[in-house]
């Protein structure tokens, strides 16, 4: 399989060819990518029902943006975040489901609600 790229920032033209074991690497990555976002979706709809059922304080954290941050040992801000785009999921079902098949990404998701709820 030969792939042409433009580099952007050097307006140079790259041709990759991939055979053979190259191009199964590259389908791995691409299905891998495809699997961690459907899973951050996942993970995002289960949050927005777990704070939606406000069951942090039966585990003993005052809020749900404390319990992740300690069940899943990520950073305070991370899981603020987390839970932010979480709450605002549910109003959104059809970037929700997208985001749910791997068709879009995180970042995308946050930039959406962005302009979605401003």
């Amino acid at each position: 399989m030969m792939t042409t790229t433009l580099d952007h920032t050097t307006d140079r033209i790259y041709t990759y060819t991939y055979a053979g074991q190259e191009s199964d690497i590259v389908q791995r990555v691409r299905s891998c990518q495809i699997w961690a976002v459907q899973s951050r979706a996942e993970m995002l709809i289960a949050l927005s029902e777990f704070d939606y059922l406000r069951l942090a304080e039966t585990f003993g954290e005052s809020n749900t943006a404390g319990w992740l941050a300690r069940e899943t040992r990520i950073a305070p801000s991370t899981a603020c975040e987390y839970v932010g785009v979480a709450r605002q999921l549910p109003d959104f079902p059809l970037l929700t489901e997208a985001f749910r098949d791997g068709a879009i990404s995180y970042s995308t998701v946050r930039y959406l609600l962005k302009y979605l709820t401003a």
